[in-house]
């Protein structure tokens, strides 16, 4: 599947891991995932990995604009984490959609040693975060 959601159920935390192309059917899929958590939550702080994200269809992008806008409130924190340059794009692209601090890293930066293996641990984004528990996982 694309996108992948993993959560600590009783988190503001959300890592979202995207693969391939998103298609509109991806969003409807996992949006109502994500807009269930906003519910019960509040603001998220959301990881976006996007390990051989390949992009959208466009009715896939059309959906995430539109997501994004009726959101525009609901994401306190949003990292990317990528692997090319048109993926550090994105966190530009998605300043206009969104009240979100938003921040790039490369996918070397998580990995390192230095970070403890995990862009959260030492990330400004997520400081008040602590670790995740694989109990709370779904995937859409």
């Amino acid at each position: 599947m694309p996108v992948t959601l993993k959560h600590n159920l009783d988190d503001q935390y959300l890592e979202v891991h995207l693969t391939g192309k998103l298609t509109e059917g991806d969003y409807q899929e996992a949006g109502p995932q994500i807009e269930e958590l906003i519910r019960e939550h509040g603001k998220l702080r959301i990881l976006c990995d996007m390990y051989d994200f390949e992009g959208w269809t466009f009715g896939g992008l059309w959906q995430d604009v539109k997501f994004e806008f009726k959101h525009f409130d609901d994401v306190e924190r949003l990292a990317f984490v990528g692997e090319k340059r048109w993926q550090e794009g994105m966190a530009a692209f998605c300043k206009p959609f969104t009240s979100a601090k938003i921040r790039y890293f490369e996918r070397f930066e998580m990995l390192m040693p230095s970070r403890g293996n995990s862009i959260e641990s030492e990330n400004p984004l997520f400081s008040n975060r602590t670790s995740i528990s694989q109990s709370g996982e779904s995937a859409c």
